[in-house]
């Protein structure tokens, strides 16, 4: 049986995924980022409310940025299991304004690919507020999209199901860091890219494909503009 290669179909939505994410992975210039706050609504007046950290990483799994925010309180051992961190983190941890810094400087003029990125820009304007600024743009795009196209669980034709973060995110699973979330999206970067395009199974990883796989024809540059939607 031939493949239904209708616009909408899973089988070209599919395809389309796996071609997007060969895109990325042949031009590698893009950053994963990844925020995690946990709250603490009983904490008490003395103790913190809330714990923040943020991650950015290369597809390379270069690590540019994995800060934990200073808290506003007294943080017990308990709340930093919770958060998934460390005393040493605490240790190093800076303030809000600081950290929206970083983030700005690192992201500025670049692309940036997210898991859910509704609740990155949430997260992204806690801490902009906490600091007393305004958020910094960020070209991002959100891969979990993505994902669902690629895994094919209809809802409605052409619309598709979101699925959870293979390995896990932030806002899934409470052993899951901010800094294992951007590993995670990167892999699932790999996965998309090296499976099959003839079948329909998001199972199959083979990161070396073959050249005969159909490639848009664009240059490297245009390829990760239309990625993350953006035009000269």
């Amino acid at each position: 049986m031939s493949e239904d290669l209708r616009p909408g179909s899973r089988s070209l939505e599919r395809n389309k995924a796996i071609i997007q994410a060969r895109n990325l992975l042949e031009i590698p210039e893009w950053l994963v980022f990844s925020s995690q706050v946990t709250v603490f609504e009983d904490a008490g007046p003395a103790r913190a409310s809330q714990l923040v950290s943020v991650s950015i990483m290369t597809p390379g799994r270069k690590i540019l940025l994995d800060s934990v925010m200073s808290p506003a309180g007294e943080v017990t051992s308990e709340m930093l299991r919770a958060h998934g961190t460390g005393q040493m983190n605490l240790m190093t941890a800076v303030s809000a304004e600081s950290l929206l810094e970083s983030i700005k400087t690192i992201c500025e003029k670049r692309d940036v690919l997210c898991w859910d990125l509704p609740l990155q820009v949430r997260n992204l304007g806690l801490i902009a507020s906490l600091a007393s600024k305004p958020a910094p743009f960020l070209r991002a795009v959100s891969i979990q999209s993505v994902y669902a196209k690629f895994v094919g669980e209809e809802l409605s034709p052409a619309t598709f199901k979101l699925q959870p973060l293979p390995g896990g995110s932030c806002i899934e699973n409470e052993d899951v860091t901010a800094l294992k979330e951007c590993e995670n999206v990167i892999e699932v970067v790999y996965k998309m890219a090296g499976s099959s395009q003839l079948s329909e199974s998001a199972e199959v990883v083979n990161r070396n494909w073959s050249s005969a796989f159909y490639k848009p024809k664009v240059g490297p540059a245009q390829k990760i503009k239309s990625f993350f939607g953006f035009t000269d």
